[in-house]
């Protein structure tokens, strides 16, 4: 997301307050976003960025874990109702049998065929018991994930923030001694001009290379060419 720039008052502010046609004012370029980006605190071998990754790698292998998990809680559950099928036809049928075979059993041999059918129920109903208690701790393991991502993404967006201001005042700090250095008295935000043949007067690079950052590669092979 672009936020606005602060650039103290030799910026839009001075443009305002001045009248920018006159041949006395002497003015300059910045795109502000482009500086942030490429600031030494940003770039992927500042600590901040090696948080970001160490971080989010954390996250990904959880969830890779978790939806490996879930890919065999669902297999699993396709395979208890397959079972559940088999066994209720199994079950059904010895109740039929036994129920036309009553008449010539003893009161025993009723009770042991009624016995052996609840086992069967019995046993099938504990693994299903146990499938629910997996599937329940499945459920607690992804409700903490989301809460941990959660408070990750929170936790970076504050540290990032606080990194944005630091990076941000150190570029204004340095921006205001080149603009003086060079005699510029206004300092526009580059994205928000249509058009200007002023390229020479763009400050980015100076004032990036000011506060300890570098050019992008494709940029810097591209002014080598030319």
């Amino acid at each position: 997301m672009k936020k606005v720039f602060k650039i103290s008052t030799i910026i839009v502010s001075l443009a305002l307050a001045s009248n920018i046609a006159t041949a006395a004012n002497k003015i300059g370029f910045i795109t502000p976003e482009f500086v942030i980006q490429n600031h030494p605190l940003f770039s992927v071998s500042s600590d901040f960025a090696k948080e970001v990754k160490a971080e989010k790698t954390v996250l990904a292998e959880a969830e890779k874990k978790l939806a490996e998990e879930d890919k065999a809680i669902a297999e699993e559950d396709k395979k208890l109702k397959e079972e559940e099928k088999q066994i209720s036809k199994k079950i059904e049928a010895k109740v039929a049998k036994l129920k036309k075979d009553a008449p010539r059993l003893r009161r025993k041999d009723i009770q042991k065929r009624e016995a052996e059918i609840n086992k069967i129920a019995e046993s099938f109903q504990e693994k299903m018991v146990k499938f629910q208690e997996k599937n329940n701790i499945f459920g607690k393991k992804v409700a903490e994930f989301r809460q941990k991502s959660a408070d990750t993404r929170r936790k970076l967006a504050m540290e990032e923030a606080k990194v944005r201001s630091q990076v941000i005042k150190q570029i204004d700090d340095k921006l205001k001694e080149i603009a003086t250095d060079k005699g510029y008295n206004i300092i526009l935000d580059s994205s928000a001009v249509m058009f200007t043949s002023e390229q020479q007067n763009d400050l980015s690079d100076e004032v990036l290379k000011a506060v300890g950052g570098t050019l992008p590669e494709a940029k810097t092979q591209s002014e080598t060419t030319k």
